[in-house]
């Protein structure tokens, strides 16, 4: 995997739990690093003797001049966010890989309704500001958090209000004073919005109640996008990805982590993920589409496929590694050692 070290610029408390930090990318780097709104950045993250690695959305547009940024919300008992927002200062090093992600739009001249909960605003952010300031546009915002000083951006968000005024507006949803809103209560806020591009982030239960909504209203399904960081705890099938079967006998996978052997079967067709999740092992994972090296695992015997492949090089793959988010058995037999990275943590990726 080729990581690069990239300055931190600046760094803003943007509430008391989150931060955003401000990358300074060397020239050489900025073709690699150039991006789409909505995309994220994988970071590795010192942890033990190893490393972590956690994704985070770029917060900033890549359409306004502005310096590429990330957002970090403090998680409880979560080692990337705190260990971000603690030591992580201006003149500090960030190790990064380039940016990835489909959570993008396909035109910023189409409307676009964005729905957000908490710090899923920060791919948002990134759409808003970009078809705001290169689209043209109506941008319609639904925005919940507990209560105003919770709003990350809120200053940001007022600003493009006014400056926008006649391409964009914004409803903020306050729980503590309203309560969580209902699939009704967001049908309510989105009826005038069905034919536009609707992208969705934040908490699962937030998202599953926004995609309630927008069936009830009759949104067509291509027009809704959502952006989900999976956390360990997750079991396989959640990302809408079913098993496959091809008429073989399946794989035997053994696993080994935690020093916890345990045996599952998997078949050819299907990710090894997929079957490990199933199993109910919480094995780490995050983007489940090759981008990250979070479900990075070493292949002890037996041989795989991989679909695809962005973070190993030739000499992680010669040493064995894998990212199981992409790999299928090709042998009868695959064993699989996976290093318990703080699996006890939620995913900290928004």
């Amino acid at each position: 995997m080729k990581h690069y070290e990239v300055i931190v610029h600046q760094v803003f408390d943007e509430t008391p739990a989150a931060r955003s930090f401000q990358l300074a990318i060397p020239a050489e780097l900025s073709e690699k690093f150039s991006y789409s709104p909505g995309q994220y950045l994988t970071l590795q993250i010192p942890y033990r003797n190893g490393s972590l690695y956690r994704c985070y959305s770029l917060c900033s547009s890549p359409h306004n001049g502005e310096l590429p940024s990330i957002l970090v919300k403090r998680v409880r008992k979560g080692h990337a966010s705190n260990w971000l927002c603690d030591n992580i200062q201006a003149g500090g090093t960030l190790s990064v890989l380039p940016p990835t992600g489909n959570f993008v739009p396909r035109s910023l001249d189409t409307n676009l309704l964005l729905i957000a909960a908490g710090s899923g605003i920060s791919p948002i952010f990134s759409i808003l500001k970009s078809a705001l300031h290169a689209g043209k546009a109506d941008v319609y915002l639904i925005y919940a958090n507990h209560d105003a000083d919770s709003v990350i951006f809120a200053g940001q968000i007022e600003n493009l209000q006014q400056q926008y005024a006649s391409r964009f507006s914004v409803t903020h949803w306050l729980d503590g004073q309203r309560g969580l809103p209902s699939a009704e209560s967001i049908a309510s806020l989105a009826t005038n919005w069905t034919h536009a591009d609707c992208f969705l982030c934040g908490p699962q239960p937030f998202m599953d109640t926004t995609l309630i909504a927008l069936q009830t209203l009759g949104v067509h399904a291509d027009r809704v996008h959502q952006e989900t960081f999976a956390t360990s705890f997750e079991a396989a099938g959640s990302d809408g990805v079913a098993e496959e079967d091809d008429g073989r006998e399946k794989a035997v996978v053994e696993v080994n982590m935690g020093n916890r052997i345990e045996q599952l079967a998997c078949g050819y067709s299907e990710y090894l993920l997929n079957a490990i999740l199933r199993a109910g092992i919480k094995a780490p994972n995050s983007c489940r589409t090759g981008n990250c090296a979070s479900c990075k695992c070493k292949l002890e015997e037996g041989e795989v496929v991989l679909d695809s492949n962005s973070v190993l090089d030739e000499d992680d793959i010669k040493a064995g590694w894998i990212v199981s988010c992409r790999a299928k058995p090709q042998s009868g037999f695959v064993r699989l050692a996976i290093s318990e990275q703080d699996i006890s943590e939620q995913f900290d990726s928004f």
